[in-house]
C-alpha cells in the first residue's frame, strides 16, 4: 500500500464498458476517481472492501442495498463491506 500518491498519476483501468476507474485501496476502504459515460450502467456487484465515492461532475443514481437515491455534484456515499450496490451515470 503507498501512503501518499498522485490522483494525475493512478493508471485507469477499464472496470466495465464505458467505466474508467483510478483507484486507492486500503486494507479495508477503496475510493475510485470513477469516469462514467453518459447513460452507462454499471451492473450490481459487491467487494470486500468499503467504498467512498463523491460526484465531481455530473450526476449518477446508485442503488445501495435496494436503496436509490440521484447524486449532484457535491454529494457522496459510502457503501459498506459485501453491500450489494449498482450505478447509473446521469445524460451529462
Amino acid at each position: 500500500m503507498d501512503t501518499f500518491q498522485s490522483v494525475s498519476k493512478l493508471k485507469p483501468t477499464r472496470v466495465w464498458d464505458g467505466v474508467l476507474a483510478r483507484t486507492v485501496n486500503g486494507d479495508r476502504l477503496s475510493i475510485g476517481f470513477v469516469d462514467i459515460e453518459p447513460n452507462v450502467q454499471v451492473p450490481e456487484h459487491r467487494h470486500e472492501n468499503e467504498q467512498v465515492g463523491f460526484v465531481l461532475r455530473g450526476s449518477v443514481t446508485m442503488v445501495v442495498g435496494g436503496n436509490a437515491r440521484e447524486l449532484r455534484v457535491g454529494e457522496t456515499y459510502t457503501i459498506a463491506s459485501q453491500l450489494p450496490h449498482s450505478a447509473k451515470a446521469g445524460k451529462d
